[in-house]
């Protein structure tokens, strides 16, 4: 076999000429492509963190290849937010798997890229990043029999529902 780097995995091909001879030949198998495994939600709640993953394959894409360092940023970002966290990671069985990476700002349209050296970067679908919403103004509470009526006014605009919740006095 010719000199081959040690540290990378290998592809082998052995040619046989005139059925006689056996000719391996041996090339590193370098990352070509690289993945969302997990893409980030469509929306995420202001503060907590992200969860996504990223496979660097070979390029043939038919395996994971463990061996390469993957690195997040934010490619649109439309409020000019900051991303925060462990923004690189290793691939563990050619899957780089991210935690703890946080957006400090709300906002829609925001993309992640992912990028490791000598391979391509890729872009991950786009999703939103939501403030907590705001207390409601106003609220009042009406008791009449054994039926309680609550009006209040509405202080958020993207909101998707309400929850009421209730308990007796004195307890938690």
């Amino acid at each position: 076999l010719e000199q081959v780097e040690k540290h990378l995995p290998h592809l082998v091909q052995v040619s046989l000429d005139n059925f006689s001879t056996v000719q391996p030949v041996s090339r590193p198998m370098v990352p070509a492509f690289l993945t969302f495994v997990v893409q980030p939600g469509s929306v995420h709640p202001l503060g907590t963190p992200l969860r996504v993953e990223v496979g660097v394959l070979t390029p043939d894409r038919a395996t994971f290849l463990g061996s390469a360092t993957v690195t997040l940023a934010l490619e649109a970002n439309p409020v000019g937010a900051k991303l925060t966290g462990t923004l690189t990671r290793p691939a563990v069985g050619g899957v780089a798997r991210v935690d703890d990476v946080v957006i400090g700002a709300a906002g829609s349209g925001f993309t992640l890229i992912a990028s490791s050296p000598g391979v391509p970067p890729k872009t991950s679908f786009s999703f939103a990043i939501r403030s907590a919403p705001l207390p409601p103004a106003n609220l009042a509470a009406v008791a009449s029999g054994t039926t309680v009526s609550l009006t209040w006014t509405d202080t958020t605009t993207d909101e998707v529902g309400f929850r009421i919740e209730s308990a007796l006095a004195g307890s938690s």
